[in-house]
This record gives C-alpha cells, sequence and structure tokens, in this order.
C-alpha cells in the first residue's frame, strides 16, 4: 500500500501524529509513504500534482513489474 502525504498540515491536525496518518494498522503488506509538496488539497494543484504524477508512476510501474514475475 502506498500513502501519499501531503508535507503541508494544519498543526492541529491530530492524524500528523502519526506519520501514517493511521493507515498502517491496515497495511497488511506495509506501508510506503511518499511525501508531497502542498497541503491536501494542494497536492492535486499545479505544480504539486506533477510531482505526484512522477511518483505514481513509478509506483504502477514497480507493481505491473511484481505482477509481471509472479507470472
Amino acid at each position: 500500500m502506498v500513502l501519499f502525504r501531503a508535507m503541508e498540515c494544519n498543526d492541529f491536525d491530530p492524524y500528523y501524529a502519526d506519520p501514517e496518518l493511521g493507515w498502517g494498522k491496515f497495511a497488511a503488506g506495509g506501508l510506503e509513504v511518499c511525501d508531497l509538496p502542498g497541503d491536501g488539497t494542494g497536492i492535486l494543484k499545479e505544480p504539486n500534482v506533477q510531482v505526484m504524477a512522477a511518483k505514481l508512476r513509478v509506483c504502477l510501474q514497480r507493481a505491473q513489474m511484481a505482477a509481471t514475475f509472479r507470472g
């Protein structure tokens, strides 16, 4: 499981006390955290969305390669 996490957060947001934002307990196979510039909505706006797209592309390519090797 991959978590795309905004690097800018509200200091009052209790989830940011946990670097996995509460998702670690749901990721039986482990959790990869990808930090992105921007806040929760800013990660989906230019130019930050380009960073997210590049990281997502790498994750998808890695998953595709893993699926190919599994047969």
